[in-house]
């Protein structure tokens, strides 16, 4: 799954998500692994509910291009 879940700097980033999600499973007592596992499965209901299908890949697509953009140019600063 792709970083943002709206691609674009006014974008909520998936992994922010995740982890508020996260954090209330772990208050409601569930351990590391299955609140980690629950706030994955949620976060992704979430985001493709938002955006359905076809908005939902080419968000995707349009992330993972701008990761590859930025570990490319982290690479060329070493």
């Amino acid at each position: 799954m792709g970083k943002y879940v709206d691609a674009g700097k006014k974008g909520v980033h998936f992994k922010d998500v995740e982890a508020k999600i996260y954090r209330e499973y772990r208050r409601k007592g569930y351990s590391k692994k299955k609140a980690r596992e629950i706030a994955r499965k949620t976060a992704g209901k979430v985001f493709w509910r938002k955006f359905g299908k076809k908005r939902g890949k080419q968000i995707i697509k349009k992330a993972k291009k701008m990761a590859k953009r930025k570990s490319s140019r982290k690479r060329r600063r070493r």
